[in-house]
């Protein structure tokens, strides 16, 4: 074992003894390991000092313990040993993270031993605004790598690429029997893009999405189409409510903000409303349409018929948009989908049973891959293999 994986070993028993899980055995190794030499009790001072001083990280750490706690104390039965791990999975994950840090920042540079290619260009792709504009002659702009200021996009559009938003002047009205012009923007793995319509609603696109508008609407509805992931602000015009096809939903509104999420491989499309009012209704059985209020979710699963409505977290929801991964007791099935569509990798899951494992935590999405996968490892419960571009993810072999 060289000095950084000792360090990032012992960084790890220090995130344990700051959430009160540290074994006795774990104890013993590190009261040993501080007294073999001033040195180490040196980088022990050094690590709980930074974490005393109010670092961010610890800032989290004590959010994920209240609010975990809280949880905790709202069950009155006997704590199973699934509800005790996932009260501090995430923030030994947050503070081990400060100590691998903290760690290495202690030891003087040395060349990184060499990645796999592909882990490579995730390292170097992870957090780009990757996104191509796909005009009505099936013209190809690419949205992300413009050396100008701004760029003119035919008589309509200006691409801000510090802003990484595309922007559409107001539209003609055009006449009853013309044609509407649309475009379309795609997002690609690790995507993020913002747009302007028109109209002056905003829309932004998370990654793998693929959004088609028209150039300028007409007089009628305002219809756009989505598959993927996106926010929206919608300019009120009560002339021309706002229609988003998405999967087999259909969302109506006027002026509000709200979260669609249609991805293909989702067995649901799910409509969330922060401000507003809206109306969602499955293609197929308008019987079941709803009108949503603010702070609700709706539902909608085709194949089981079925739309269920829900209260929603809002700060998750829109985590995305905001640049950050916020997982609350998240499946790990469904994160293991986000971190597919933002880093570009496979995931394989190969554990027993897949419902055991719920996380917590809040992480930016220019993080590495890595960072995010140690959060399972640090659960003591999986194991993380990667080859080239395919996570493994296992169930940990008890010895």
């Amino acid at each position: 074992m060289n000095q950084v994986e000792e360090r990032l070993k012992i960084a790890k028993l220090i995130a344990k003894e700051l959430t009160e899980t540290l074994s006795q055995e774990e104890r013993d190794t590190l009261v040993l390991w501080k007294e073999e030499n001033e040195a180490h009790q040196t980088t022990y001072d050094e690590l709980r000092r930074r974490i005393a001083e109010g670092d961010h990280v610890w800032k989290e750490l004590a959010d994920a313990k209240r609010e975990a706690d809280q949880r905790w104390n709202n069950i009155n039965r006997r704590p199973t040993r699934r509800t005790i791990w996932w009260r501090y999975a995430a923030a030994i994950a947050i503070v081990a993270a400060t100590g691998t840090y903290l760690a290495l920042s202690l030891q003087p540079q040395k060349t990184e031993p060499a990645r796999p290619v592909a882990w490579q260009q995730q390292q170097q792709e992870t957090g780009n605004n990757k996104a191509i504009l796909i005009l009505s002659n099936n013209q190809k702009i690419g949205l992300t790598h413009i050396d100008e200021d701004s760029l003119q996009i035919g008589e309509m559009a200006v691409a801000k690429p510090k802003e990484k938003e595309l922007v559409y002047a107001p539209g003609k009205q055009p006449t009853k029997d013309e044609k509407l012009e649309t475009n379309r923007i795609m997002t690609t793995t690790g995507g993020f893009y913002t747009l302007t319509l028109s109209d002056g609603t905003r829309v932004w696109l998370n990654s793998e999405t693929e959004f088609e508008y028209p150039v300028f609407f007409g007089n009628d509805e305002r219809e756009v189409r989505l598959n993927g992931e996106a926010y929206f602000e919608v300019h009120r015009d009560t002339a021309r409510p706002f229609i988003v096809m998405a999967g087999d939903v259909r969302t109506q509104v006027l002026g509000t903000s709200f979260n669609v999420k249609a991805y293909r491989n989702d067995a649901t499309v799910s409509t969330t409303l922060f401000t507003g009012k809206v109306e969602v209704a499955p293609l197929k059985n308008q019987i079941k349409r709803v009108i949503l209020s603010p702070g609700l979710q709706a539902n909608w699963n085709e194949r089981a018929g079925e739309m269920k409505i829900q209260k929603a977290d809002l700060d998750r929801v829109a985590a995305w948009k905001n640049g950050i991964f916020l997982f609350k007791q998240e499946d790990i099935q469904d994160i293991v989908r986000q971190i597919e569509r933002w880093y570009g990798v496979t995931c394989v899951l190969q554990v027993n049973e897949r419902s055991r494992y719920t996380f917590s935590g809040s992480f930016n999405r220019d993080d590495s891959l890595k960072s995010i996968l140690d959060m399972f490892s640090f659960s003591g419960e999986l194991e993380i293999h990667m080859r080239q571009d395919s996570v493994f993810i296992t169930d940990k072999i008890k010895k």
